[in-house]
């Protein structure tokens, strides 16, 4: 959605879009002028806005970070004035760039915002000053010409743009704050409605762990038995039972006693893997080494030195600490963990898989994020958007057409058909106020894009549709801003001199389009030759196809007996096709491709690449009147003909004689618009401070 569409949703810029817009390349006028115009890139681009813009219409703050410093280039941001360039008779600052960014950018990144420019590397950086001096340059250029903003051409059309410019001051001052207070509005409801589900913090245990296991890994071998592993690893047969699966939810390889008559259970396999107890002289050392780590730790010795050295925990970094998962945590480690502090070590504390020594990192109680925290994150529906739209709609509507005198003739649009009894004409009025009248035709003509009719629309449709009417709205706008003499204000004023500034230098360049000299005969066919390619057709070829279907959601093994058994038909019926009647008649009767059946198997006469690189590899290999092998293509498997081959043919010059001259314009007026900046750069004596 563009910017436009946003204000007519807004509701009191809508007339811009119809009335007074204007489309970037007319704003611009030739291709040769170097700066474009804010506004009028916002208008005509329909999938990007500028930040600055999509912040305000949301109603959330694009906060402003500082660009990184660059070597050689100056703090642009910085609250003192830094010169950038200097040139006869005047200079250009950091204070000069940003305020001309917010009303025009260069071509070159007029799809970027100025904190994006301002980040810019340093070459891109002097290339946005080269331009933006340049164009100030060549406003110079235009006046000693005789073209100024008072030449009428350039008159009328600042005339034309008045209107618009005023339009987006209005709703910068008045409409934004507005939708933006309601939408804040609407992000703070559902702050207080999901506060609790959604910005509110539990509290956090992060833990320190010394795991001293009671397990060791074991990887089952040929002819092992659960009972055979317990014997051997544990030393008892009965801790088959405690033998656990070496994956990450350690599940016990056989079921527990009370239900293991009533589980199904298969045997170990080789290669599996399996968490198998220790025997119990393993386990009283394993006690001893955790008497002595508790009294190492007693003496002060690191907690994470201890636990890189003795920790049996399944991490590269044995002392990390990790977000304790209490809801999951054993009952005598979670009693531990809770009944200590920060910085306290407790343990050993034993359980089933080991002897645990326990650290507690840190600890954060439950909190809850402020709305300016949250407000960021919150992103309020698309509906409640709109609503929050139509309410702005309905207040400044409401209160602007009281205070302006504007009247709408509800009584007239009540009526279910304005043809019968007593028809309308389209002179009639539907609204007016001092000094302006809305007519049926008017209303007419904003009915097209609703692709309803008078009388497919409810009479309160009718009367939101007069009220929305980009003619009316207009007119509120335009009465609202001389009351609030917004023409006055330095946002008006500065737009309307950036709109002066690019229709002076777009009148100039079109001046200097006129003067430039035709481009010769031969300097156009020096042109051509030099760029040939572009002019020449690539290889083509007309071809023919004989094609068998295969059903490639069969399963692999069906599908590739499928697949063989059409290359196997295939290759058969090729033997028998000696000439072109032959493929033809084949064609007819085998093929199974719709689309050329009936016309003997003919594709046509079409790129060698049409189909991509596969099909090219196939026909590459061929001369006329020979046929591939059978190949597969997609869901079919084929044989194709070529008939004919046509090698790549440069089109005449007579021909393309338009084309080139275009693209010779194109390519030289570039060239021309470089050597205008450098040249002028260079008159008045531009030089580089960063």
């Amino acid at each position: 959605m563009n910017l436009k569409s946003l204000l007519v949703l807004a509701a009191l810029a809508a007339s811009l879009t119809m009335a007074g817009g204007v489309r970037a390349e007319e704003t611009t006028g030739v291709s040769t002028v170097p700066v474009v115009d804010r506004r009028a890139t916002e208008s005509a681009t329909t999938d990007i806005l500028t930040m600055d813009v999509m912040s305000a219409l949301t109603g959330r703050d694009t906060p402003t970070t500082k660009p990184s410093a660059q070597p050689g280039v100056p703090d642009i941001l910085s609250s003192q004035t830094i010169v950038l360039a200097e040139f006869e008779g005047g200079r250009f600052t950091n204070e000069d760039l940003s305020a001309t960014l917010k009303l025009r950018k260069p071509r070159n990144v007029a799809m970027l915002t100025p904190e994006l420019i301002m980040r810019l590397p340093a070459e891109r950086l002097r290339e946005v000053v080269r331009d933006l001096v340049f164009e100030q340059l060549l406003a110079r250029k235009a006046a000693a010409a005789g073209i100024t903003s008072a030449s009428p051409e350039i008159r009328q059309r600042l005339d034309s743009y008045r209107d618009l410019a005023l339009s987006r001051v209005f709703f910068e001052r008045e409409v934004q704050p507005r939708l933006a207070a309601l939408n804040e509005e609407s992000q703070k409801q559902f702050y207080e409605e999901k506060k609790t589900e959604y910005y509110t913090k539990p509290e956090e245990w992060r833990l320190q762990e010394i795991l001293l296991l009671l397990y060791k890994p074991y990887t089952v071998k040929e002819g092992d038995t659960l009972e055979k592993i317990a014997r051997e690893q544990s030393g008892d047969a009965r801790a088959a039972g405690r033998i656990l699966r070496n994956d990450p939810l350690h599940y016990p390889r056989l079921a527990p006693e009370a239900v293991r008559d009533r589980v199904a259970f298969e045997e170990v396999k080789p290669g599996e893997r399996l968490l198998v107890p220790i025997t119990k002289e393993a386990e009283t050392s394993l006690t001893a080494l955790a008497s002595d780590i508790a009294a190492q730790l007693a003496r002060g010795v690191s907690f994470d030195d201890l636990a890189r050295q003795y920790s049996d925990a399944p991490v590269s970094d044995k002392a990390t600490s990790f977000v304790a998962d209490l809801a999951g945590m054993r009952p005598e480690l979670l009693q531990a963990v809770t009944a200590t502090t920060v910085g306290k070590v407790t343990g050993p504390i034993r359980t089933p898989v080991g002897l645990h020594f326990i650290r507690v990192a840190d600890y954060r109680a439950t909190s809850t994020e402020t709305f300016g925290e949250a407000q960021r994150f919150i992103e309020i529906s698309e509906q409640e958007r709109t609503r929050n739209i139509d309410r702005v709609k309905r207040e400044f509507f409401d209160r602007l057409a009281e205070r302006h005198g504007l009247k709408i003739a509800t009584a007239i649009l009540e009526r279910p058909d304005y043809a019968s009894p007593d028809p309308l004409v389209g002179t009639t009025v539907i609204a007016e106020a001092p000094g302006f009248q809305y007519t049926l035709d008017d209303f007419r003509r904003d009915m097209l894009p609703t692709q309803k009719s008078w009388t497919g629309m409810t009479a309160t449709e009718r009367i939101n549709l007069a009220k929305a009417s980009p003619k009316v709205i207009a007119y509120l706008i335009r009465e609202e801003s001389r009351r609030l003499k917004l023409d006055q204000s330095p946002e008006f004023l500065a737009e309307m001199e950036s709109k002066a500034l690019i229709e002076v230098t777009t009148a100039y360049l079109r001046k200097l389009e006129r003067e430039r000299a035709e481009p010769t005969e031969s300097a156009l066919r020096a042109f051509y030759t030099k760029n040939i390619d572009r002019y020449t057709s690539p290889p083509r070829a007309t071809v023919r196809e004989l094609t068998k279907r295969v059903d490639m959601a069969l399963p692999e093994d069906q599908r590739k007996a499928a697949i063989e058994r059409r290359r196997n038909e295939l290759s058969a019926l090729r033997q028998s096709l000696k000439s072109l009647a032959d493929f033809e008649q084949a064609a007819r009767r085998e093929s199974e491709s719709l689309a050329t059946r009936s016309r003997g198997g003919l594709i046509g006469t079409v790129p060698l690449d049409f189909r991509g690189k596969v099909f090219e590899n196939q026909l590459s290999q061929l001369k006329p009147g020979e046929v591939s092998e059978p190949f597969l293509y997609g869901a079919e498997v084929m044989i194709v003909r070529l008939d004919e081959l046509f090698p790549a043919t440069p089109a005449p010059f007579e021909q393309v004689l338009a084309r080139v001259k275009a693209e010779y314009m194109r390519e030289h007026s570039k060239e021309s618009e470089e050597k205008l900046r450098d040249d002028t750069l260079k008159e008045f004596g531009f030089r580089l401070l960063f």
